[in-house]
């Protein structure tokens, strides 16, 4: 949406007076502005940046780091805060330990997808050297979040056989094609060779296909 209005402005500019090399500028001023707009629906935690907000401006989902040594596992919480209220949330995608104090929500590396409609987010939880998983996060239902990786997954024989023959597995969102749709890659390598599967998540037929598949790993999105 912040694109297609900026894309609007744009358009509008263009159409008046200014031509040439300052139509141009105008044109790379603004593109580049929805591209650092779009982006910021997205962050990885832990980093510079320790909070993103929601693409409507309601929700703020923030990171704080516990200090070094601390016994607490895992040792990064996300908190979740809404605009003008003082009440926090801290998320927590293992549901059994929802009670626990001091639990914190991931351990080594967490990127957070909002969606368009600002309904929803993706955590994906880069939980270890050679393994990552995703949940989704409805704002209505924040307690209870859904493990996208049992959504999807290969039925070929042999694609199955590939993947349990590699002991590096990473599933996890990549964008968001609209509010209702997540593009999932699962990718890897092992002793079966390099892969990776595209999938497309249907939230509202709650369905999800295989879209493409490659013979090597493509981390191109990853943190």
């Amino acid at each position: 949406m912040k694109f297609l209005a900026w894309l609007d402005e744009m358009q509008t500019l263009l159409s008046s007076k200014p031509v040439g090399s300052t139509k141009l500028l105008l044109f790379m001023v603004l593109l580049l502005h929805a591209i650092v707009a779009s982006a910021a629906d997205s962050v990885t935690f832990p980093g510079k940046i320790s909070e993103i907000k929601s693409p409507n401006g309601l929700y703020t989902i923030k990171n704080f780091d516990y200090p070094e040594g601390n016994i607490n596992y895992p040792n990064h919480i996300l908190f979740f805060l809404w605009k003008g209220q003082k009440k926090r949330l801290a998320l927590n995608v293992h549901q059994l330990l929802w009670h626990v104090p001091g639990v914190g929500t991931y351990n080594r590396i967490a990127q957070i997808l909002w969606s368009p409609d600002s309904s929803a987010f993706v955590l994906n939880d880069w939980e270890g050297s050679n393994v990552a998983s995703l949940y989704l996060y409805r704002v209505r239902d924040l307690k209870h979040p859904v493990n996208l990786a049992d959504k999807c997954g290969v039925e070929d024989s042999r694609d199955v056989r590939r993947i349990l023959k590699c002991d590096h597995v990473y599933t996890y969102a990549s964008k968001w094609i609209s509010a209702t749709a997540i593009e999932i890659k699962q990718t890897g390598h092992g002793s079966g060779g390099p892969f990776t599967f595209y999938f497309l998540l249907n939230l509202r037929t709650n369905s999800c296909k295989l879209i493409k598949r490659e013979w090597k790993e493509d981390f191109s999105d990853c943190p």
